[in-house]
């Protein structure tokens, strides 16, 4: 009897074993992730369209005074003037401000929200031309004013690379297909009209290429301390590496440091800052898109996988309404490109 119960035990053990087997751990070589390794961080919401149909896109956006100011273009170029659209977050609506014409179109050009205005700073015209205006764009009234100041030939394509701060314009240059020394910092006062220059960016051939180290990539502020994330430029793909830099305005110092997540050879990230927290992923390798996203905490770099971008969008803008946040995407296969339209991430 005693041995009887022994073999039952055993075989009880064994029973319960079968009924919850082991998890497979998913391997790090996979280039998408299967739905129930997905994180339950945070989830995506469709808000809105763009507002004058599918021929048209958007080309940069900014956040200010809790609306989305939208500059839109043709697609397909049979129109070459650009529509400055102002999107209401909270009543859902949008409302035609302001009509730019062929002087005032921009390619990488600045934005920013100053004296309840949206500010535009250099950028390119459609014939690859740097501009040096500087307009003024006044949601309330549908005026547009242009603004004397000194430029110094150094505000084309500041679209990257640029943050604005109490009064003060920081921007990288990296502009290497123009000949200028794309390690130079400066900064603009726009009271006293002074150019001044920082301390010198401190990067590596590996992160140049033809456009400027800065070209397309994401940078943003938090508590006077600017940050841009940078894509490595090396052929070898096993030294392939995410850096972000990072500017302390009140010491002139940089730091850099590496972001270590999965895949580090993808291009053309979505990356923002939310809460103090570096949100980041997506991105294209070998022509294929990917789409994991994460967390990252700026205190120890540690990461955390999030919800993933919605599969159907390739993204190309974001921009902040307080504290949320919003990315502007398209059809990533663009075969139903009225697809284009606004997303929100939405923290749980």
């Amino acid at each position: 009897m005693k041995y009887l119960n022994i073999l039952f035990i055993g075989l009880l053990i064994f029973s319960l074993v079968q009924c919850f087997p082991s998890e497979e751990v998913p391997k790090d070589d996979d280039l998408q992730f299967k739905d129930d390794d997905i994180q339950s961080i945070g989830s995506w919401e469709k808000i809105t369209n763009l507002p004058l149909g599918e021929n048209f896109k958007l080309v940069s956006m900014l956040g200010g005074s809790g609306n989305i100011y939208a500059f839109l273009t043709d697609r397909f170029k049979s129109d070459w003037n650009k529509y400055l659209w102002e999107y209401n977050v909270e009543s859902n609506k949008w409302n035609n401000i302001y009509n730019l014409d062929y002087k005032e179109i921009r390619h990488g050009s600045g934005l920013f929200w100053y004296e309840n205005k949206v500010n535009m700073i250099g950028g390119e015209n459609v014939d690859s031309n740097p501009r040096k205006e500087w307009f003024q764009f006044d949601p309330y009234d549908g005026s547009v004013n242009e603004i004397d100041y000194d430029p110094n030939g150094y505000f084309s394509r500041v679209g990257s690379g640029f943050w604005f701060v109490n009064g003060v314009i920081y921007f990288a240059l990296g502009d290497v297909a123009r000949d200028r020394d794309q390690y130079k910092f400066p900064k603009y006062n726009i009271i006293n009209k002074l150019l001044s220059f920082e301390k010198d960016i401190p990067v590596t051939s590996s992160f140049i290429n033809r456009y400027g180290f800065f070209d397309l990539l994401p940078t943003f502020n938090i508590n006077n301390n600017f940050y841009i994330l940078l894509e490595s430029n090396n052929s070898d793909d096993n030294n392939e590496i995410i850096t972000l830099l990072k500017y302390n305005i009140d010491d002139d110092t940089w730091a850099n440091n590496v972001i270590d997540i999965p895949k580090p050879s993808r291009r053309e990230m979505l990356s923002f800052e939310l809460f103090g927290n570096l949100y980041i992923g997506g991105g294209i390798i070998n022509q294929e898109h990917i789409f994991d996203f994460y967390k990252v905490n700026l205190n120890d770099f540690s990461y955390v996988r999030v919800k993933d971008i919605p599969n159907s969008v390739r993204y190309t803008s974001n921009t902040k309404v307080g504290d949320q946040i919003f990315i502007y995407g398209s059809s990533y296969n663009c075969n139903d490109c009225e697809d284009y339209a606004i997303y929100e991430f939405i923290l749980d």
